[in-house]
């Protein structure tokens, strides 16, 4: 193998693991995303359930609705 080929091949495994460890940190980081995201999706859904266990509006009229839920400037 002649010395200018060689430099080549280990000039390119250089780069290729350069690359590598930039990828490695770019999915490292969307992991963190992806559970965090997870995460927020888990407790939105809750507070969701709460809410529509919390505040049945089934059963009350339009005005029973508008009365119970005015603002509190009223």
């Amino acid at each position: 193998m002649s010395e200018d080929r060689l430099n080549d091949i280990e000039t390119r495994l250089a780069y290729l693991d350069m690359q590598f460890d930039e990828m490695n940190g770019v999915i490292l980081e969307q992991g963190t995303i992806i559970r965090r995201l997870r995460a927020k999706i888990e407790r939105l859904e809750a507070e969701k359930e709460e809410d529509a266990q919390g505040n049945s509006d089934h059963g009350l009229s339009p005005s029973e609705i508008a009365a119970r839920d005015k603002p509190p400037h009223y």
